[in-house]
């Protein structure tokens, strides 16, 4: 299987997401069996090294498989605008107030 595109689009075009959909914001689940397959359809690429994910949550991802991870910033207006093309008003508003919760954190809560 090739990743081509973003992460997002493989979990939904290929399937790998739970049944259900979040109905607040019109986006599918991506629960612990789901993430378990999606693993495993990532892996043979993953090993073979050389590749870029993009993606919004990290948690489930094998350590293994990065050597550099990088939190992009930006100021929320360019932000929301930018998220405003691709998702509805909800989506963009509650995207933009995570990203608003974890800036105003101090950074060792930050560090794992």
């Amino acid at each position: 299987m090739t990743w081509n595109g973003c992460l997002r689009e493989q979990v939904k075009t290929k399937g790998f997401h739970a049944e259900s959909k979040d109905a607040e914001y019109d986006a599918y689940v991506l629960d612990e069996d789901a993430e378990d397959r999606l693993m495993d359809a990532m892996e043979p690429e993953m090993a073979k090294g050389g590749i870029i994910v993009d993606f919004h949550s990290c948690e489930f991802f094998p350590e293994r498989w990065f050597d550099l991870v990088l939190v992009l910033r930006a100021n929320n207006t360019v932000l929301y605008d930018r998220l405003a093309k691709r998702y509805d008003a909800v989506l963009c508003a509650a995207s933009v107030a995570g990203r608003a919760w974890y800036l105003a954190q101090p950074a060792w809560l930050l560090v794992c």
